[in-house]
């Protein structure tokens, strides 16, 4: 298990790095890492461990079980960290499907109502709208807004 956390810790890292140069991650870099548990409470773990890129693919792979836990785990993601999460989800391979991102960004929106406190979530909504006017991330920024509040009426 510690090997395994280990492997994770360093996934995320160098899918952090990437993130921080502005660059695609190789595919040297990248791993294939396949859930198999019987209880969902231990799958909902495992994909808290995972790196967000590992979760997009499990995602990708997934018949449609669990994929409310990795939207929850996703949003999660993007309430504290909001920067990384977008960059993660801009640079993705993974979201150049046109379909799967508008999966990926339709079931965050639906999650995120559901995420963080209400100072946490105000936080998010404010930064959103900002990045999507001025940053690198805005597109994927206006996209997550517009899934958000099409789903609640908090904002």
């Amino acid at each position: 298990m510690k090997r395994f956390q280990i492997l994770i810790l360093a996934i995320m890292l160098v899918s952090l790095s990437a993130c921080a140069t502005h660059s695609l991650p190789s595919s040297s870099t990248e791993s294939s890492v396949s859930i198999s548990v019987s209880n969902p409470q231990d799958f909902l773990s495992e994909l808290e461990d995972m790196g967000t890129s590992q979760i997009l693919e499990e995602l990708k792979i997934s018949d449609g079980g669990y994929t409310e836990d990795c939207f929850s785990v996703l949003s999660k993601r993007l309430v504290e960290f909001p920067e990384d999460t977008l960059c993660i989800l801009k640079h993705n391979k993974l979201m150049a499907d046109e379909s799967f991102e508008v999966l990926v960004i339709t079931g965050i929106g639906s999650e995120l109502p559901y995420v963080g406190s209400d100072e946490e979530k105000t936080a998010l909504h404010e930064y959103l709208k900002s990045a999507s006017t001025s940053e690198e991330y805005a597109e994927m920024s206006s996209k997550i807004l517009d899934a958000w509040t099409s789903e609640s009426n908090a904002f």
